[in-house]
């Protein structure tokens, strides 16, 4: 089974055999697998950033105390991460 675990900041994880049977079956074909991984995480965060950007910007531009929403990826992530109303998905701050 896998096993992944989050702590301030930090990620870590573990595949068991058969997990990285599956994976390496996705790799056939793949000459560069640190690349393909490397595509799928950026695809990811890619799609996490524009659904952050379509539940927030709505509420940042609604918040009278919000003079200036950031055109910059990051300063858009901590603009967003800081404020008072911002839970992870596991519903903590």
């Amino acid at each position: 089974m896998a096993t992944f675990n989050y702590d301030n900041g930090n990620f870590s994880g573990s595949l068991d055999e058969t997990d990285l049977k599956l994976w390496f079956n996705e790799f056939i074909g793949h000459d560069n697998i640190s690349g393909f991984i490397g595509n799928i995480i950026t695809n990811k965060n890619q799609k996490l950033f524009k659904r952050m950007q379509s539940e927030w910007t709505p509420k940042l531009i609604d918040d009278s105390n919000v003079s200036a929403i950031s055109a910059s990826r990051d300063d858009y992530v901590n603009q967003v991460t800081s404020r008072s109303d911002y839970l992870t998905a596991s519903g903590s701050l």
